[in-house]
């Protein structure tokens, strides 16, 4: 989808919120028509702002204000909440460092859920991922400081019209080798999604450098704990989780892969591939499989159509490690990539969509690629 289909999607998201709910739905079926394009946009924005909403009224009767103080921490403000918990940015009054302050109430399973993302967080040496700071807990909560990277989702950037093909490719290659660590550790994320994306800005870099960070591992499956997640229930993002998934099996490092390739897809076809507006119509999508990536793009070259269908075959047996996607990754060329020195330097970090706030820094990338460039730049 288009910059300008976006827009348009949002003023339809606002004008739908104005009126009475029992009236949207109608509203929305005579302004979309038949533009199933349109309908998706919408649906998918509605469905995040009903998420922030719910995060919006959590963090307020969560009883934690700006300026309480956490052992060494002191609250500054809310970042974003998540289905497991608050992320707050907070100090640390020893340093005087901005860190990110996770924290998850210690009742049912999400307080086992926080230690094991801190213990999977913890085993995790490798640039890619998210440093953790400390773990602690008392007898309500759970504490996981992480460090702190402001910045933007990559979700918002795919949908400002603010990634080009070069960085969205280099972006799944990273994330690939991150997850190849992590698989290499017996971990699985099994949360891979746009929204776990960061976008931070670092003035000391060259422009046009990537640099991807994974985290999130609330989700995790560590092979040597047993799964927390009781028969039938499948943690996630739908419209990011694997077929194989939806069929009640049990999450394996293929699943991290498909998120790659429905990411990579959307970036670069400007659109989802699976999602339709209702579960189950996206659930039978996610199970039939993806449409070729080159019936959107048939100006990609073909071994990118390839790299991305591999990442997406509905066999998990079939798809590629995420080791072997990095190198297919940073195999296919790059000629077509827009020239970047005019632009912000950035770097591009993969991050728990938690821990974003509406005042980070935007960055910018623009629209280019493969097809920003003629033949031979």
């Amino acid at each position: 989808m288009d910059q300008e289909l976006w827009r348009k999607a949002g003023e339809l998201v606002r004008d739908a919120l104005k009126r009475a709910p029992e009236t949207r739905q109608a509203f929305l079926d005579d302004a979309c028509g038949g533009n199933a394009s349109l309908r998706s946009a919408v649906e998918l924005i509605l469905a995040e702002e009903r998420a922030r909403q719910t995060a919006t009224m959590t963090m307020a009767s969560s009883g934690f204000q700006p300026g309480r103080q956490l052992g060494p921490y002191r609250v500054v403000g809310p970042l974003g909440a998540g289905g497991m918990g608050h992320v707050w940015l907070a100090r640390d009054e020893r340093s005087g460092l901005d860190v990110a302050l996770k924290i998850v109430a210690r009742e049912g399973k999400s307080g086992h859920r926080a230690e094991r993302e801190a213990r999977a967080a913890a085993s995790l040496r490798h640039p890619r991922c998210q440093r953790i700071v400390s773990l602690a807990r008392d007898q309500s909560h759970v504490y996981i400081t992480y460090e702190y990277i402001p910045g933007r989702t990559l979700r918002e950037a795919m949908r400002a019209g603010e990634l080009d093909d070069a960085a969205a490719i280099e972006v799944a290659a990273q994330i690939s080798e991150a997850l190849a660590h992590a698989h290499g550790k017996g971990i699985v994320h099994r949360d891979v999604k746009p929204s776990n994306v960061l976008l931070a800005q670092h003035l000391d870099t060259e422009p046009g450098a990537v640099d991807v960070r994974l985290l999130d591992f609330g989700l995790a499956q560590m092979a040597e704990f047993d799964t927390l997640t009781a028969l039938g229930d499948i943690p996630g993002t739908l419209a990011y989780i694997s077929p194989e998934r939806l069929q009640g099996l049990t999450a394996t490092s293929a699943a991290d892969v498909w998120g790659v390739g429905v990411l990579l897809w959307e970036a670069l076809a400007g659109e989802h591939p699976f999602w339709g507006g209702d579960l189950t119509e996206t659930s039978r999508r996610i199970q039939h499989g993806a449409e070729p990536l080159a019936a959107l793009r048939p100006d990609l070259p073909q071994n990118v159509l390839e790299t991305v269908g591999n990442a997406l075959l509905v066999n998990p047996q079939r798809r590629p490690s995420a080791e072997r996607l990095a190198h297919e990754l940073r195999s296919l060329p790059r000629r077509r990539r827009r020239e970047f020195s005019s632009l912000p330097r950035y770097v591009l970090i993969a991050a728990d969509g938690a821990l974003l706030s509406s005042r980070l820094v935007a960055v910018g990338i623009r629209v280019g690629g493969w097809r920003s460039r003629c033949e031979g730049g």
